[in-house]
């Protein structure tokens, strides 16, 4: 073993007496309360483990590197389950305009109520994280708190990378997910985020954000599952180019929140119970939206501004009659398409679609109430600005009120209604525009 070689195992041996005599008493009793681990390392390809099982009130501050060294291929691992009020941190790449690549960081509580965990990878200005991972894994536990931050600083990148939280099975819960990766000036590309959060019974938060700020982040992944018995809240803000977002809350009164800018971006919401709302907003070309809301009293707002090519659907009550469920989409642009399918009774569909100044429009709107089931007292409503567009409304049921707006040349309004007392509305100013109306 040459000197150098030495001087590295020693340095690990002194690493591990240093946790271990900060975890265990001078009896060689395992301490339970109160404990403090401090650590700073500096260097590659260094692995550290740190265990607080069954024990409660203890701190663990961990941070590998500093100045503008590399700090690569690393591998730490706290553990602090069956506890409770403890706080964990793990700094990976604390050094301004360095590297903090390959490493992989892991914070387990599970079984522990009123936790905190962070991981920072990549956190300081002008840093690299790069194919990195970490993971923060909260399962069986309640009111706790979860945050990973990869490259969150100005003019660090973070690009390869994953990070994960899971705050599965709780029941008395009110815990709170964050992911931030590429925000605060930094960017962010091909890097996958996923919160999840099912089987609770109580309210949970999750936040993703990737590349907010105005700097760009591409071909992204973002995903969030609260699998719960509802008044959960999620959001997911992305900018950048090829982006995905997918939230899921099968429970009732949840919220979710979603915003994209750039182009050729895709999302999908699902909510399953009643009284939930969905905010969604993308701006940019060739973006596709599909929102799924399976009960009643559900509200879906689609925005889709500054942009072409863009398709946006909504779809309400499809499992179930519904009713007393809103839809709204609006699109500014050209060549776009929108889509609201709704089932039940006192449902209210409108879409707007304005086209990009001076230009031909050429957008399409289809609204549809009581396919499935015959629904009553429905208002439907299409307003279109341009030319070249078609607006096309249908109405099962009795009751409903149906109504096209159209603005410009060469447009088609198109209104079928079946069954009794409903009433049907259309208006077009400009030339070589076509009307239908069957009733």
């Amino acid at each position: 073993m040459n000197r150098y070689t030495t001087h590295r195992t020693m340095n690990k041996n002194l690493l591990n007496l240093a946790i271990l005599a900060a975890l265990v008493g001078v009896s060689g009793n395992v301490i339970a309360y109160d404990n403090t681990v401090n650590l700073n390392v500096t260097g590659n390809s260094e692995t550290v483990t740190i265990d607080q099982t069954s024990s409660n009130n203890d701190t663990i501050n961990y941070t590998l590197g500093g100045g503008y060294g590399a700090n690569n291929n690393n591998a730490d691992t706290i553990s602090q389950q069956n506890s409770s009020y403890d706080t964990a941190t793990v700094i990976q790449g604390n050094n301004s305009g360095g590297t903090a690549d390959f490493n992989q960081a892991t914070i387990d509580q599970q079984y522990s109520d009123h936790n905190n965990a962070t991981i920072n990878q990549g956190a300081n200005a002008y840093s690299s994280a790069h194919t990195n991972s970490a993971s923060i894994d909260q399962e069986h536990s309640n009111y706790n708190t979860a945050t990973i931050n990869q490259a969150a600083s100005n003019g660090a990148t973070v690009a390869n990378s994953t990070a994960s939280i899971d705050q599965s099975y709780s029941t008395n819960t009110n815990s709170s997910a964050t992911i931030n990766q590429g925000v605060s000036g930094s960017f962010s590309q091909y890097d996958s985020a996923s919160i999840i959060q099912h089987g609770s019974t109580a309210t949970n938060t999750a936040t993703i954000n990737q590349g907010t700020w105005g700097y760009p982040d591409n071909n992204n992944s973002a995903s969030i599952d609260q699998s719960n018995s509802g008044n959960e809240t999620a959001t997911i803000t992305q900018n950048g180019v090829g982006n995905s977002a997918t939230i899921s809350q099968p429970g009732s009164a949840n919220s979710s929140n979603l915003a994209q800018g750039g182009n050729a971006n895709t999302a999908q919401v699902t909510q399953g119970g009643n009284s939930s709302s969905a905010t969604t907003v993308q701006n940019g070309d060739g973006g596709s939206l599909t929102i799924s809301q399976y009960a009643q009293y559900d509200a879906a707002t689609v925005n889709q501004n500054s942009g072409n090519n863009n398709q946006a659907s909504i779809t309400q009550g499809a499992l179930s009659a519904g009713g007393w469920n809103s839809a709204t989409i609006t699109q500014n642009g050209d060549y776009s398409k929108a889509g609201i399918t709704q089932n039940g009774e006192t449902n209210k569909a409108s879409v707007t679609q304005d086209g990009a100044s001076g230009s031909t429009a050429l957008n399409t709107a289809l609204i549809d109430q009581g396919n499935q089931w015959a629904s009553y007292n429905n208002t439907a409503s299409i307003e279109q600005n341009g030319s070249g567009n078609y607006g096309y409304i249908e109405q099962n049921g009795n009751g409903n009120n149906a109504d096209i707006n159209q603005t410009g040349v060469g447009n088609s309004a198109d209104i079928h209604q079946l069954s009794n007392g409903n009433t049907a509305t259309i208006a077009q100013n400009g030339v070589n525009n076509s009307i239908t109306i069957h009733q």
